[in-house]
């Protein structure tokens, strides 16, 4: 696992990050709200609280999914589990970015969390059909949505690592993540 990945995914994990934070200029495309096929809380497990103690995030998105999410199959795997969450990064067969899910159940509550990611987040739109609550937001080399789900608070974003990137259309990313979320929130056990 790559150094960078490694705080990425530690920082997420614990709550700590503030997704979408920092002085990145910005494309100039906007995101739009984000809407997707229903599966609130009584998707999945008839909505029992998730419990990440014994989590394999790994198993969340299956290897179709990482393939359809990329247009090309997928590379490493990179679990990393901490108090309160599991979280799992999905390389992309090429090495320029990844996808990191993070499933938290933070001390707080997720509600209490969302709504601080969302106060320090850029580039913020909410989205729908998704668990109880959710937005999306993005900077110039990352995008991510985060879903209030079955009492735990689900995070889906890609992630660039070419310090040269910039996200081109936000919107798209977002698209592709939110259409990645749907069917894995139902993956978690």
């Amino acid at each position: 696992m790559s150094g960078g990945r490694i705080v990425v995914g530690v920082v997420m994990a614990v709550g700590l990050g503030l997704a979408g934070c920092g002085s990145d200029p910005e494309p100039s495309a906007a995101a739009p709200e984000t809407t997707a096929v229903a599966h609130g809380t009584s998707a999945g497990n008839a909505g029992a609280t998730i419990q990440v103690d014994d989590l394999d995030a790994c198993t969340v998105i299956s290897d179709a999914q990482v393939q359809t999410f990329f247009g090309e199959p997928g590379g490493e795997k990179s679990p990393l589990n901490a108090a309160f969450a599991a979280s799992c990064s999905y390389d992309d067969s090429s090495g320029d970015s990844y996808i990191n899910l993070t499933v938290q159940v933070p001390p707080g509550g997720p509600k209490k969390q969302i709504d601080y990611n969302k106060g320090n987040a850029r580039n913020v739109k909410p989205t729908s059909g998704l668990g109880d609550e959710g937005f999306s937001w993005y900077t110039s080399k990352e995008a991510g949505v985060e879903i209030v789900y079955r009492g735990a608070l689900v995070s889906f974003s890609q992630e660039f690592y070419s310090l040269s990137y910039r996200i081109k259309d936000p919107g798209a990313v977002i698209a592709k993540l939110t259409a990645l979320a749907g069917p894995a929130l139902k993956q978690i056990p």
